[in-house]
């Protein structure tokens, strides 16, 4: 299997290098800010975000992602990171374990009956907070408008089928907390800039 492919989601600078660009400053601010607690990365292609909370402080960190290859090549470029390369539909029970949950790109790339599948299942716990990450701005690079599950204000209209507190963030974060981490997303607005 080819392990130097392009990646889809994460530079070669992310990966290849270990370096914290631009484009995920936003999501290791956050990562250092709030209280350690088990983290999943749902479709989490090299491992970045699981690299990431590893460096962070995170101590039970777990990444998953269909395709082999993306898992593969985390591996060899980021060293020791939990990656499994597993269908999460295959293995919702894993989301029992976990606390936290990375969602970067994917409600759109699953759709809304498979994204609600998803969001029904972590809605089952007490106590959870998500960090996802949405597709900067309303169209895509080609002008054409993008699927409303790929931007802030699509993502926000879903989460509010479900009771929690959420805000959003530069780097196209958004934050959405339950029960005992409701209060994330107003903690981290205190220390983190307004998104533009």
């Amino acid at each position: 299997m080819e392990l130097d492919q392009v990646p889809r989601y994460q530079t070669d600078a992310a990966v290849k290098q270990r370096q914290i660009t631009p484009e995920w400053s936003h999501m290791w601010q956050i990562l250092k800010l709030i209280p350690k607690a088990p983290l999943i990365d749902i479709a989490c292609a090299e491992g970045f975000c699981v690299w990431m909370a590893d460096k962070a402080g995170f101590t039970q960190t777990l990444g998953v992602e269909i395709d082999e290859g993306r898992v593969l090549r985390g591996r060899k470029f980021l060293g020791d990171v939990n990656l499994r390369a597993n269908n999460i539909f295959d293995r919702l029970s894993l989301l029992k374990e976990y606390r936290y949950f990375i969602i970067a790109r994917f409600f759109h790339n699953i759709g809304d009956e498979m994204s609600e599948k998803l969001m029904n299942e972590i809605d089952k716990k007490k106590n959870y907070l998500l960090i996802i990450k949405h597709k900067a701005g309303p169209r895509k690079e080609t002008g054409a408008k993008r699927e409303p599950l790929a931007t802030r204000k699509g993502i926000n209209t879903f989460l509010d089928r479900y009771p929690l507190s959420k805000k959003s963030f530069c780097g196209d974060l958004i934050v959405a907390g339950k029960g005992k981490y409701s209060n994330i997303p107003a903690f981290l607005r205190k220390h983190m800039p307004e998104p533009v």
